[in-house]
């Protein structure tokens, strides 16, 4: 009887030790949500600010707010994905750990698109300007 009563009782603290886990986790994964969306946010909010506070002597302020601005952004960047590495490594069997990485995937693997398409079309671009300049000599 005891024996029976034993394996219940440590269930039960593997149970409660799973849920405070899972809790942790998801605090953590959030985290990194939230400093992965946090330089969206600041960038829009900084455009909105410069365009409303356009004068002629603020390019000195505005390229301090925008080096302070890159350094946030890269910051929070690194920080996200750092949370989420920690969080696959330490919770490998929490779901939320498992969508960020596979978010923050996709999102890589949108801006590698983004450069190259970038990259083709100053190409194409540059290619079309030099042969218009061809033809007017």
């Amino acid at each position: 009887m005891e024996d029976k009563e034993q394996k219940e009782l440590e269930q039960k603290v593997q149970e409660v030790a799973f849920e405070e886990e899972k809790k942790t986790a998801n605090k953590l994964c959030l985290i990194s949500l939230i400093c992965m969306v946090l330089p969206i946010v600041l960038t829009i909010f900084s455009i909105v600010v410069l365009a409303l506070t356009t004068s002629s002597d603020s390019s000195e302020a505005d390229a301090i707010v925008f080096n302070i601005l890159s350094a946030v952004n890269g910051a929070a960047v690194i920080a996200a994905i750092v949370l989420m590495i920690y969080v696959r490594i330490k919770y490998p069997k929490n779901i939320f750990g498992k969508v960020l990485m596979w978010l923050y995937i996709v999102i890589a693997i949108l801006i590698v698109v983004a450069v190259i398409v970038l990259i083709v079309t100053c190409l194409v671009t540059c290619q079309s300007c030099m042969e218009q300049c061809g033809n007017m000599g």
